[in-house]
């Protein structure tokens, strides 16, 4: 089921949704206020982590499963299913709109997503999208290391040009690029002969705050 979360809901509202798999991330950091070696910037985080920050010292993720975007100050944090718990600190909690299926998109539903066919006629017809973004400029996660991806309308995938974006340090970020696609649309991104089909909600926003709003992880 692919959630669309209000931008701002209160910490009391109610998700409903089954738990992360074992092995599997339930959330990402978004951000961190200090350089630290153990946890960085786009970071997967699976249930049971605990991290200690100092004080003053503000992290911020995303929850996968329930679109929770957590921004924490201080104590020490222990990850969850769908939301953190704090001890010795203070969290502050809104909910975004964002695909709660995007971390359970495994190397092989990556694999099938790449040998997909298009059929004769119009191409949009049969597509199913393996991503739903709620941003206008994803920002696309590289499993494997790469220089570039590349990104088309899937409905002029036979025909039309494929447009290249620079990757750098594992990601490829359309905003950064200066690229926004059409709300509503659906899209191929492509690295080497992994492809995925990705749509954008017609409820994209232009600059969307959370990471998982945007995630496409290839």
């Amino acid at each position: 089921m692919r959630r669309a979360g209000a931008a701002a809901l209160l910490i009391g509202s109610m998700i409903v949704a089954g738990p992360a798999l074992a092995g599997e991330p339930s959330a990402m950091v978004e951000d961190i206020s200090s350089s630290r070696d153990d946890v960085q910037m786009m970071d997967y985080l699976e249930p049971g982590q605990t991290i200690t920050l100092a004080p003053g010292e503000i992290l911020t993720l995303g929850y996968f499963l329930s679109c929770a975007q957590e921004t924490i100050t201080g104590g020490t944090v222990t990850i969850g299913d769908m939301q953190s718990d704090v001890s010795g600190g203070t969290v502050e909690t809104a909910y975004v709109s964002c695909d709660d299926q995007v971390v359970t998109l495994s190397a092989s539903q990556q694999q099938e997503a790449g040998t997909t066919v298009m059929r004769p006629g119009n191409p949009c017809d049969s597509l199913v999208p393996d991503v739903v973004v709620y941003d206008v400029s994803p920002l696309v996660r590289l499993t494997e290391p790469a220089a570039s991806v590349e990104y088309v309308d899937a409905c002029s995938a036979g025909t039309g040009q494929w447009t290249t974006i620079g990757a750098a340090e594992g990601l490829a970020d359309f905003r950064t690029a200066g690229i926004a696609l059409v709300p509503g649309q659906t899209y191929l991104i492509r690295r080497g002969d992994r492809t995925l089909t990705v749509l954008v909600s017609k409820l994209a926003e232009a600059q969307a705050v959370a990471l998982i709003a945007r995630l496409v992880p290839l």
